[in-house]
């Protein structure tokens, strides 16, 4: 018996007898499959590894050889004018918010780059199922990935990457109903039991509508236009927070709306990085019944 065959896997053998069955035409096909089998092996490798340094790395320490960074570097990429591929950034930009982490984890840029036009295609068409599959999520909210989204990014298309981050934020998974965070406590302002915890919703702007469901989109009337976008609860310590931050405005207003139903409301802007580190505080909406 020939060596390979007593060492060739029994899952191939009958591959093995096709392939010496074969004519010229039928072994141009196989050679064909096998080689997008052997794309597929190798981006499903590093998938694999990569989950299994994001599953079993504590929490409380940042990801090694600086794989936290590597989302920042792919945020650029996709998001940034200047971009060394656009195809492949505006593929990726198409790509499921938390696919996308977790392929700013699994590669560099260059090795982006390097990829086949196969191997390539093969990654962003399974990446997001295999993130789904394998239970990752909740572990691309680590502290160090959630840094990385807000920080040093200048991209092309501002409302693009605000997308991306609204997506990233309702995407995140529910806390444990008997998790309380440190900041809810109520210790520091002397009050007793803990805050309500914050919930997101997308509601109108309007004392009268705090009933309505998550998932409604949010609308403010301005005299120049209409403003939508996600609304958050926030408690008394929030807003100390963010006033004392550095990364407030200047332009402070007081709106006391003409019609009663409308409660008078206090508009203070303050930067994206700001916004997103309070609304990655917050529990994702809840689901419409």
């Amino acid at each position: 018996m020939p060596f390979y065959q007593d060492h060739l896997d029994p899952h191939f053998a009958r591959m093995r007898e096709d392939i010496s069955a074969s004519g010229e035409e039928a072994l141009d096909g196989i050679i064909e499959q096998l080689a997008m089998l052997q794309e597929q092996a190798t981006v499903q490798k590093t998938l694999v590894s990569t989950a299994h340094i994001l599953r079993s790395h504590p929490k409380e320490r940042a990801l090694p050889n600086q794989l936290a960074k590597r989302v920042k570097h792919l945020l650029n990429f996709i998001f940034k004018e200047s971009s060394r591929n656009e195809t492949r950034s505006m593929r990726l930009r198409k790509t499921d918010c938390n696919a996308v982490k977790f392929c700013g984890l699994a590669y560099t840029i260059n090795d982006l780059l390097k990829l086949s036009e196969a191997a390539f295609e093969i990654l962003v068409s399974s990446v997001t199922q295999f993130v789904q599959d394998r239970g990752l999520i909740q572990y691309l909210y680590r502290e160090d990935i959630e840094k990385m989204l807000s920080k040093d990014i200048a991209p092309e298309n501002e409302q693009l990457y605000r997308d991306f981050l609204m997506a990233s934020v309702t995407s995140r998974p529910l806390k444990r109903p008997s998790v309380v965070d440190k900041d809810e406590s109520g210790a520091s302002d002397g009050r007793s039991g803990p805050t309500p915890p914050k919930k997101r919703r997308e509601d109108v702007l309007d004392t009268t509508s705090s009933a309505e469901l998550a998932t409604q989109t949010s609308s403010c009337q301005t005299p120049h236009s209409e403003l939508k976008g996600a609304v958050f609860d926030l408690t008394v310590n929030d807003v100390t927070e963010m006033v004392r931050s550095d990364q407030i405005g200047s332009a402070i207003f007081l709106t006391w709306p003409f019609h009663l139903r409308f409660a008078p409301f206090v508009t203070i802007p303050i930067s994206n990085s700001l916004a997103l580190e309070m609304a990655c505080k917050c529990s994702p909406p809840q689901q419409m019944t």
